[in-house]
């Protein structure tokens, strides 16, 4: 039996093919996806298809050799037509499905669960779909993890478009003579999928484990995940913020308690340093400084800078923090100090560029893209300050962060 077409069919091919997505590579991302779709319903064959005019193309495929089908034999294509799962749990005692040539012959499908991929504007394109060579059930667990497997495939599938649009907008600036610039709202949209990513298949392992032994601790690792995972969440959605405003106009910039702040960032780094067996001292002044600032952009600045320190240096050493007026007392400086290989010239002649990053970090096989200086020079300048880094003579590096002390200190 054939698929009735939807009816927004016209809009929804052009919702596909804006994707770019059809006779594209298989995506390895993907391919995990239907991977653990399969694994998760005990069934041979996982597929993320597409519905296209007239034929269901596999951007992704476990299972089975074939690349597309026509659309007149796809289950999928009656799957597009409701916005819930669509499962068929014996293919011959169902009369849509009872004589396609794909149930009477290869591969010779019984049961079907086909979640609908639906784009952020409404439209399904295809299906996340599970096949089985023997009728069976589906449990209301499998079902809702196939759903949100569905919605992660499609992130996925949206995430590569946007990506291959702003590496587009990169390379653009690139052949500038001003280098790379970045587009943080297009930066952050590519952050927010692999990390709604991290979320939901925590609490998707989380769910399966029971409150006993090993699985309690895991349970307790998950937590911390998912935790960070939805700092990283806030901080994404402030960099959105700051791209439809003003940054200065985005932040709440108010009296704040700098030595509790920095006390408390610099003990919470203690344990996460003791691995490389450094330590962080805070030489905390007698009195406390009250710095006009955004209490949350301080501790992001302070964490990049800590961060950074820690990477670059040797295992067993020292990270000095330090607190002293400057301009007149009218500003204040926090220097943070550290006997690393010292920053290389590159990164200070265009200190807090996007994407820059010192050939010391490469070398030492750390990750970065400079995105860390950059938010943090940023922040410093919306906040009335600035960030500096100077190469100390004797070896390692000091990063100085000056901004402006409250007038009722």
């Amino acid at each position: 039996m054939l698929a009735l077409l939807p009816e927004e069919e016209p809009f929804r091919l052009d919702e596909l093919r804006s994707l770019e997505v059809l006779d594209t590579d298989q995506d390895p991302e993907l391919q995990s996806i239907a991977q653990i779709a399969a694994h998760t319903l005990n069934v041979p064959i996982a597929l993320v298809s597409l519905v296209d005019a007239n034929r269901q193309w596999f951007k992704a495929k476990i299972g089975l050799d074939a690349t597309e089908t026509h659309r007149d034999y796809a289950f999928c294509a009656h799957a597009i037509l409701q916005s819930k799962p669509l499962v068929i749990e014996d293919a011959l005692s169902d009369s849509r499905f009872a004589d396609n040539p794909l149930v009477t012959g290869e591969p010779g499908i019984r049961f079907y669960a086909g979640a609908p991929l639906v784009t952020r504007n409404g439209y399904r394109i295809g299906t996340l779909c599970t096949i089985g060579l023997e009728p069976r059930t589906i449990s209301e667990n499998e079902l809702k993890t196939l759903q949100l497997l569905a919605s992660l495939a499609v992130d996925s599938i949206q995430r590569e478009k946007q990506r291959r649009e702003t590496q587009a907008v990169i390379e653009q600036h690139e052949s500038q003579a001003d280098g790379p610039a970045l587009n943080l709202s297009n930066l952050a949209h590519e952050l927010r999928t692999p990390l709604r990513h991290i979320i939901s298949f925590s609490n998707l392992i989380q769910g399966e484990l029971t409150d006993n032994g090993q699985d309690l601790r895991h349970k307790g690792y998950l937590d911390i995940i998912r935790q960070s995972g939805q700092h990283l969440n806030r901080l994404i959605e402030n960099v959105m913020r700051f791209e439809k405003a003003s940054l200065k106009d985005s932040l709440k910039i108010g009296p704040q308690n700098t030595t509790k702040i920095i006390s408390e960032i610099t003990n919470s780094f203690s344990n996460t340093l003791s691995v490389k067996q450094q330590t962080v001292v805070f030489r905390n002044p007698d009195d406390t400084i009250t710095a006009l600032a955004d209490a949350t952009s301080l501790r992001q600045i302070m964490i990049n800078l800590l961060s950074n320190a820690s990477k670059h240096c040797p295992d067993g050493t020292n990270i000095f923090v330090d607190i002293s007026p400057a301009d007149g007392h009218q500003k204040m400086s926090i220097r943070i100090q550290d006997n690393g290989p010292g920053v290389p010239d590159s990164v200070l002649t265009a200190l807090g560029k996007p994407f820059l990053r010192g050939l010391t970090t490469k070398e030492a096989g750390t990750e970065g893209h400079g995105l860390g200086l950059y938010i943090s020079k940023r922040l410093c300048a919306a906040m009335d300050g600035e960030l500096k880094l100077e190469r100390l003579f004797a070896g390692g590096t000091c990063a100085t962060v000056t901004i402006p002390v409250s007038e009722s200190a």
